[in-house]
């Protein structure tokens, strides 16, 4: 408020010296002298009202690609926008929680609480399914699960939609402002799980998406992505046995790979066992059991390796063992 109030009263003068300045025909005492003084003022007093006007636009400019941070118990979250790397418009669904605290990956394992993403009330926009970082193994007593600690981003791929005399009423002045709302429903974790939830709103014109201060985190968040399997480490070979999965991993450096899988709600993993190694390959069995009705063979499991450095994730039909 006090900003504003000096900012207004210095544009004020700053307007009326200039004022002055074009035409002396109002101040009849006007003179050479008196110029160069106004000249003088005028430079002084733009120097100082610059900045007052710089601060208050890099703050709009800031509130409207990001909400405020909105806080449930020990977790965080709030909305940013951005570019993805290909150019595209992204929003950043970002979490931190606090020390000892974890979320989860959308695959959360046996005790967790996967995402949910409401986007109901949205305007002017679709979007797609979130992208998640790798996850890690959490162990715990009702058994493993996977997510994140600290912090993490979903990156949610949007569609700018240029409204249409179809298009229900809009509620804003500008028609092509997007309205993004989330309902946001998340599992926390430290000894037990504790749901929480956030109403998170942002509005936003599509051009203010390239000015946004906040593509080097969106950048940082596409880097923790999965990667496309590659020789540098994929999975060569996933069989079932009908009690066990049997997965050949092969790439360049093993030493601290481990092996998330992604199913149907109703299928069990157990801990990978490592049977057999040599020097660019592991065989791994991992126990599973899958309903009656959705059998594992002949079906594709979702499987992120995670060595540490690298992630890297890969859809997998299953067959018979030879």
């Amino acid at each position: 408020m006090c900003i504003e109030k000096a900012s207004v009263n210095a544009l004020y003068l700053y307007f009326r010296l200039i004022f002055m300045l074009m035409f002396p025909i109002y101040n009849p005492s006007y003179n050479f002298s008196m110029q160069k003084t106004t000249y003088l003022l005028l430079a002084c007093l733009w120097l100082t009202i610059a900045p007052i006007f710089a601060i208050k636009a890099s703050a709009i400019e800031a509130e409207q690609v990001a909400t405020v941070w909105q806080s449930e118990g020990p977790a965080q979250a709030r909305l940013i926008a951005g570019l993805a790397p290909n150019g595209a418009a992204v929003i950043g669904v970002e979490i931190r929680l606090r020390t000892g605290w974890h979320t989860y990956w959308h695959t959360p394992g046996a005790s967790g609480i996967k995402p949910n993403f409401d986007w109901t009330g949205s305007l002017n926009v679709r979007l797609n399914e979130p992208l998640y970082q790798a996850p890690r193994r959490f162990a715990e007593k009702a058994g493993d699960s996977f997510g994140y600690t600290d912090s993490t981003i979903f990156l949610v791929p949007i569609t700018p939609l240029i409204p249409t005399s179809l298009t229900p009423l809009i509620r804003t002045a500008n028609k092509e402002q997007i309205e993004l709302r989330l309902r946001l429903d998340i599992g926390v974790c430290r000894e037990i799980c504790v749901p929480v939830s956030f109403d998170l709103a942002l509005d936003i014109l599509p051009a203010a998406f390239q000015q946004s201060p906040h593509q080097a985190l969106l950048g940082s968040a596409y880097q923790k992505l999965p990667a496309k399997a590659s020789k540098e480490l994929q999975v060569a070979a996933l069989t079932y046995d009908g009690v066990s999965l049997n997965m050949i991993i092969t790439g360049q450096d093993l030493t601290k790979t481990d092996i998330i899988i992604s199913g149907n709600e109703l299928d069990v993993f157990d801990r990978p066992r490592l049977v057999g190694r040599d020097k660019s390959a592991w065989l791994v069995e991992i126990p599973a059991w899958a309903a009656l009705d959705t059998p594992f063979i002949g079906r594709s499991l979702h499987i992120v390796l995670n060595n540490g450095k690298q992630a890297i994730a890969q859809d997998v039909l299953v067959s018979k063992p030879q």
